[in-house]
């Protein structure tokens, strides 16, 4: 797992995607590279078009409405911003 540190001003949908795209060390670099060779916009519709896919390929259930809503809460620019987008 990426031991960098989370910003606290973070919401927790937010420090959760951000956990979840630093889980290993071969995810995190991936989208530290896409973060820091893109500019902030790119990135968040990267992250987002990617989340969403993610979310909607799981069965549906209350599990993927709960992850649907809390996608809506997530702080975009501000997670492009955590894994180093300018």
């Amino acid at each position: 797992m990426d031991r960098t540190p989370y910003r606290l001003d973070l919401n927790w949908q937010t420090r959760l995607a951000l956990d979840w795209l630093t889980r290993d060390p071969e995810t995190a670099a991936y989208w530290r590279a896409i973060a820091r060779a893109n500019d902030i916009s790119a990135v968040t519709h990267e992250l987002t078009t990617a989340m969403v896919e993610e979310v909607s390929a799981l069965p549906a259930s209350w599990a993927r409405d709960a992850a649907m809503k809390s996608l809506q809460q997530v702080e975009w620019r501000e997670l492009a911003q955590s894994l180093g987008a300018e």
